[in-house]
């Protein structure tokens, strides 16, 4: 599920990911953002405890360094088995657990239409390497058939 989410009011799109065992940051994040003391990262593989708002709740993460693409911050399992009971309601794409006592919603954000467009859109897409999209080719139009040498076949 994806949440709005920020570190050091940068605000950008956390995943949570119930099929990645640990915490993730990608590398660039990680470059511009300061540790919960205030100070500069050094660590070149993790970052332990970074703060992280995620709709107004802080809360505080060790992240491994990696080159993600698509997203900049992965909540895995690892922190979501600190969380206790949660309830995750995929139709409302809405997250429910409890944090001291009391019960906290998060909100997922919609799921962006398909859409379909045309083999140009879809290469200047590319170029700009929007990462965060996934794409399903499909040809349009007949079928072209093309006669085949059965020797050829045969050889092969």
């Amino acid at each position: 599920m994806r949440v709005k989410g920020g570190l050091q009011n940068k605000l950008d799109t956390v995943l949570i990911d119930s099929g990645s065992t640990h915490n993730f940051m990608s590398q660039t994040l990680a470059n511009r953002v300061m540790v919960a003391s205030g100070e500069k990262l050094i660590s070149p593989g993790k970052c332990n405890q970074t703060q992280l708002i995620l709709q107004g709740i802080p809360i505080f993460v060790d992240f491994y360094l990696l080159p993600l693409e698509g997203y900049d911050v992965v909540l895995g399992t690892e922190w979501l088995s600190t969380l206790g009971p949660i309830v995750w309601d995929f139709s409302k794409l809405q997250m429910s657990f409890h944090v001291e006592g009391k019960e906290v919603a998060l909100h997922g954000l919609s799921i962006p239409e398909n859409k379909v467009v045309s083999n140009l859109q879809l290469q200047r897409s590319a170029r700009k390497k929007k990462r965060d999209f996934c794409y399903n080719y499909f040809l349009c139009g007949p079928p072209k058939f093309h006669q085949l040498d059965l020797n050829f076949l045969l050889m092969c």
